[in-house]
Parts: C-alpha cells; structure tokens; sequence
C-alpha cells in the first residue's frame, strides 16, 4: 500500500485555491490536482506492508495525542524548484507554519522509535497545486496576486494513495482528530 500523513482542509480553502489557479490553467504540460485532493502533506510513508498500519496509527495517536484544531492560512504561491524553474506549483502556509512544521517534528521523532526511516530534506508546509515536466517561469503570473485563504486543521489523516491513469484518488484510513 502507498501511504501517507496528511491534513485536510476544509471545503472553502479547497474551492477558493482551485478559482485562483484558473490563473494558471494556460500553462502547457501542466498536470493539476484536483480540487478534492487538495492537502499539506506531513510524511509520506510510500510502499509499505498492510501489517505496518497498526503501529502507524498508534504513533500518530501518540504523536498528536493532545493536540487542538487551529487556523492556518495561505497568502502567496510559489513553487519548487523556484518560480523561474517551476516544476511543482504550491500555495504557502502563512499563519501556524512553525506549528505545522512542529507536527512533522513530532511525527518524524515517533517513527524513528519504530524504524520508519526519516525524510532527509527540509520540511516546507505547503499545499501543491501543480506539477510539470518542463521547467517553467510563472513569476509574471503570481507577481500581482493578493489573497488570504483560511482553513481550520482539526485532524490529521493517514491516507492511502491509489496511482491511477486520470490521476491518484486518496482513501482515508484513519483519522485522528484534535481537541
């Protein structure tokens, strides 16, 4: 099975990014999520045995066991490798970045105790949008924007990712919800 951890955002957040990258729709060879599996990813797990999902879920019920809902928002887009060289486009966590950067801290700790392997890049929270091929230049098209999209985070899901032709579909497994 693919897995992996991830937030979910609410309905409002997911309609409003998906309007603004009509932005963005002109660019060729350019794949974009779907709307519905918009989300901040905070491990991906990848091919693993269905017999290692037990004690996934207890680590994360460990790992966010007094954990509370909390706002986040998104005011800005950019992308990996940079904007000059697109080649994944994202919307950035503005506010509770370093709270979400301390769940995956949290997180990474609790499975190094059961022998999951640790993610050796620097932590960006973010929300991917779209990828492409070809490296794209998509300063012009984010210079002028001025928004600011909030969601409330009041679970973590561990989700499976089904790879499929027309794009992944993500099925929820478990979800811990926060207080």
């Amino acid at each position: 099975m693919r897995l992996f951890i991830g937030i979910p955002l609410e309905e409002k957040l997911l309609n409003e990014i998906n309007n603004l990258c009509i932005k963005f729709k002109n660019l060729r060879k350019t794949k974009f999520v779907k709307k519905e599996n918009f989300h901040i990813t905070l491990k991906f797990i990848g091919e693993t045995d269905e017999e290692n999902i037990k004690s996934i879920i207890n680590t994360m019920k460990n790992a966010f066991a007094n954990e509370e809902s909390f706002f986040i928002t998104t005011n800005r887009v950019s992308a990996f490798p940079s904007e000059k060289k697109a080649k994944v486009i994202w919307f950035n966590i503005d506010k509770n970045y370093e709270r979400i950067k301390e769940l995956y801290r949290k997180l990474e700790e609790d499975f190094k105790k059961i022998n999951f392997f640790s993610d050796e890049k620097e932590y960006i929270p973010h929300i991917t949008v779209a990828r492409t091929k070809e490296s794209r230049d998509i300063s012009e098209e984010i210079k002028n924007l001025n928004f600011e999209f909030k969601s409330k985070v009041t679970e973590i899901v561990l989700y499976q990712s089904i790879l499929r032709t027309e794009g992944p579909v993500y099925n929820r497994i478990f979800e811990k919800k926060l207080i």
